[in-house]
C-alpha cells in the first residue's frame, strides 16, 4: 500500500517517515500518520494561537484563517 505525505521541499516525501515506494502529492489525500499528526498540531496551534489575539484583529484573522486552511489539508479525500 503507497503512503502519501505532506511534501515538504520538492515534493519529496519527509525524509524522517517517507519510505522507498511512497509519494509526496500536494493534490491527494494525506495518508501517512506522521504527516497527519504534524498538520493537526498545527491547526490545534494556531486555533490557539488565534483566540489569544485581539478578536477581529490581524494576527488572530490569519491564525484562524491558517487554521482553516490546514483544517482543509486533512479532510482532503
Amino acid at each position: 500500500m503507497m503512503v502519501n505525505h505532506w511534501p515538504l521541499m520538492r515534493r519529496v516525501p519527509p525524509s524522517k517517515c517517507g519510505k522507498v515506494g511512497d509519494t509526496a502529492d500536494p493534490h491527494a489525500a494525506i495518508t501517512c500518520l506522521a504527516c497527519r499528526e504534524m498538520i493537526q498540531n498545527k491547526v490545534d496551534a494556531h486555533r490557539v494561537e488565534s483566540e489569544r489575539h485581539t478578536a477581529g484583529g490581524p494576527n488572530a484573522e490569519f491564525f484562524r484563517k491558517d487554521s482553516e486552511y490546514w483544517r482543509r489539508v486533512l479532510d482532503q479525500k
